[in-house]
């Protein structure tokens, strides 16, 4: 028999991409608008960005918070660095949450994105003890040969057995997951925990009035211009270079705008310094909008925009809150042909797939984007099922189910 959790524990250090202003903004929104209390642990980093004043400003002073030491970093990339990290950030967490729980009753912990610290939990078990906890694992990796997403990994049959441990934990009492082929993959590998894998589809969300022509108005964008959108932190694992040596080329289309809008990365700033992006950043041609984008903002972005890059580099396979947004301001996107986006973009009509190595390929999408009147719908289906079955409300109802169930 399900029971509503009277008091429930957020757990999330970080405030970059849309941990903070996107999954705890709204799961902490819905749970409050339920009646439960929500605390919020995290970290004294995150409480001074941006996304946490706009989680803050809008539960006021309903949502409690508190502070847990800064969470480790890996400084290699090694299996072992991983560990390593993910271990102090164990420690961190099971600090954190021993001193909220003499100060408070919970009755359940949430952990809105696990994998900062999946591995050192599947390892040395949960960090809260005996209490019931939820989590939410964004992106597994072992599935992606078998499920032909991406290639095969050396760790694959390490990060098996360890998943295997992670479900085996008696406390946990969901394992929420967004991606839609790993869910299908583990419900049959995993047929003995079966029962705590849930589904929670990915969202974004983009609200505002503003029209087109304003919103481009205000961001000084030419009406007749033809705007690719790359939103959100902005590094070069999005695939920014070769988007940005694309428009830098002579051959690329004479009204296109690349806007950049989101907080960058140290090597895209030092990137956007070579001399040949000197005449497209002077010319409005390379649009920088270099900071966290509020709710307002980040609406004027996708709406000025004609489509939205999602094409990441080599190495990515998961998920993209960025797609999702993309949906909700009804823009098609532009991804690579690999990995969970490829394949979505791909089955669902959402947009254009391109091989990002072949400059010439992309150079040619961009001028075919160019010529195509954005606005009658062309490779993209802003209606499809798909669109409606990836909402907030539809993400928080399996959150609120997951805390709520027995099993």
């Amino acid at each position: 028999m399900s029971k509503q959790p009277k008091t429930v524990l957020i757990v999330e250090p970080s405030a970059s991409g849309h941990h903070m202003a996107l999954y705890v903004r709204h799961v902490a929104r819905g749970l409050l608008d339920q009646g439960c209390d929500v605390i919020l642990l995290t970290t004294e980093k995150a409480i001074g960005e941006p996304a946490y004043q706009m989680v803050q400003t809008e539960c006021s002073e309903r949502l409690k918070t508190f502070l847990m030491p800064e969470i480790g970093k890996s400084e290699t990339s090694s299996a072992l660095g991983l560990i390593s990290a993910q271990l102090k950030s164990w420690r961190a967490v099971k600090r954190g949450f021993t001193a909220v729980r003499t100060k408070h009753p919970i009755d359940i912990v949430y952990v809105p994105t696990l994998d900062w610290v999946a591995k050192a939990t599947e390892i040395f078990g949960s960090p809260f003890g005996d209490m019931p906890f939820v989590a939410l694992y964004m992106a597994p990796k072992h599935h992606r040969f078998e499920t032909s997403l991406g290639p095969k990994s050396r760790q694959d049959w390490l990060y098996d057995k360890l998943f295997r441990r992670l479900l085996a934990i008696k406390t946990l009492r969901n394992l929420l997951v967004i991606d839609e082929v790993f869910y299908e993959f583990a419900i049959n590998r995993y047929p003995f925990a079966s029962r705590k894998l849930r589904f929670a589809p990915d969202f974004g969300e983009i609200t505002g009035d503003k029209s087109r022509e304003v919103c481009r108005e205000e961001l000084e964008i030419p009406d007749d211009a033809v705007v690719i959108l790359v939103y959100g932190s902005l590094t070069k694992r999005k695939g920014i270079v070769e988007l940005l040596n694309a428009a830098a080329n002579p051959g690329a289309p004479d009204n296109l705008v690349i806007l950049l809008a989101g907080k960058p990365a140290n090597d895209i700033i030092e990137y956007l310094e070579n001399p040949k992006f000197r005449t497209p950043v002077e010319s409005g041609r390379i649009l920088k909008c270099f900071h966290f984008h509020a709710a307002d903002e980040e609406y004027r972005a996708f709406r000025a925009s004609d489509a939205v890059w999602i094409a990441y580099a080599d190495g990515f396979y998961s998920s993209s809150g960025v797609l999702y947004q993309a949906l909700s301001a009804e823009r098609p996107v532009l991804a690579r042909k690999e990995g969970l986006i490829g394949r979505l973009v791909g089955i669902y009509r959402l947009g254009w797939r391109v091989n990002t190595k072949n400059e010439s390929e992309l150079t040619q999408l961009l001028h075919r984007i160019a010529d195509v009147n954005i606005s009658t719908p062309y490779e993209f289906n802003c209606d499809s099922d798909f669109l409606h079955q990836h909402t907030s409300q539809a993400h928080v109802a399996a959150v609120k189910g997951a805390l709520s169930s027995d099993q």
